[in-house]
């Protein structure tokens, strides 16, 4: 639930700000955990879901473009296989990010 506060803020953020107007780019990503064909579609499935949501809270849809980038750009490094401090580890990864032009 964090996080749906966290998107809902943004929203009202991106709906106060004139130059949402111009078009937002949503940009998602994910671990290195799956294969790359796999990562690629979960982090466009991330974007979508964002955009729905942004979508549902008056952004026009028009507006916004998507993009999955799988897990490109990491944020952190973490070494060895999946488990599960692996996984905690790489969150940061998993994520989304809003660009204005």
């Amino acid at each position: 639930e964090a996080g749906r506060t966290k998107l809902a803020a943004l929203a009202k953020q991106l709906q106060e700000d004139s130059n949402t107007q111009k078009g937002l780019k949503v940009s998602a990503y994910t671990d290195r955990l799956g294969s790359d064909a796999y990562n690629q579609k979960l982090s466009f499935k991330r974007a979508e879901t964002i955009k729905a949501f942004l979508v549902s809270q008056g952004i026009a849809e028009n507006l916004i473009t998507i993009e999955g980038l799988g897990a490109a750009k990491p944020l952190v490094n973490c070494p060895g296989d999946k488990s599960a401090a692996t996984i905690a580890c790489l969150a940061p990864n998993r994520r989304f990010e809003v660009s204005l032009p």
